[in-house]
């Protein structure tokens, strides 16, 4: 096993994903904080042609504004000395798009801490492959942060109105998240909470 981590999702939760989705849609994009659920209202057409343009683009992922502040970012490079920071990502390679340059590109940007970027389909094996020791893990997808929990494992949901019914939705599926699931309103309350050990 190796020495404890901590694992930062991206998108949607130090990057905004749904400023930058909604702005390749319309004019009029809106922001993560104001993103009602996790689905785009669009009819499925549109969403697929919005993700081949994404797929091409060679801009899209670098062009995100940042969701963390410049004191977070600082707050987050001493949490990376302490304990290493692990990147785990959702976003895919596209046809010629380099993602994972973009993403790296956009973290020297915004002077995050430069640790490992992993594009992942399979976040919970990944960090079992890799043998990491997560002490707090931050992500903001419901289904997400509900796998984690079940998983036992330390799991932050950063705040927006498309999750809020996490505990409805596990207890639907009978799963209990109270006490599992750890919610933080930004990513510097995530850092001094994994600083401290505070759960």
């Amino acid at each position: 096993m190796s020495k404890p981590t901590v694992v930062f999702d991206i998108d949607g939760v130090l990057a905004d994903f749904t400023y930058g989705f909604t702005r390749a849609v319309t004019n009029d994009p809106r922001s993560q904080g104001t993103q009602e659920t996790w689905d785009f209202e669009w009819k499925p057409e549109i969403i697929r042609s919005t993700w081949k343009h994404i797929d091409r683009s060679k801009t899209f992922w670098y062009d995100l504004p940042p969701l963390v502040t410049p004191a977070e970012a600082v707050e987050m490079q001493r949490l990376h000395s302490a304990r290493g920071i692990i990147y785990l990502t959702g976003r895919r390679e596209g046809d010629e798009n380099n993602v994972a340059g973009q993403t790296y590109a956009w973290m020297v940007k915004h002077d995050l801490p430069l640790g490992r970027i992993v594009l992942t389909d399979d976040k919970i094996a990944t960090i079992r492959e890799l043998g990491l020791n997560p002490v707090g893990i931050i992500d903001d997808k419901p289904d997400l942060v509900m796998d984690f929990a079940m998983a036992a494992y330390p799991i932050y949901v950063r705040d927006w109105r498309y999750n809020r019914e996490l505990p409805t939705q596990g207890l639907r599926q009978g799963i209990i998240l109270a006490g599992n699931v750890h919610r933080v309103s930004s990513v510097g309350e995530f850092v001094s909470r994994v600083q401290s050990g505070q759960s």
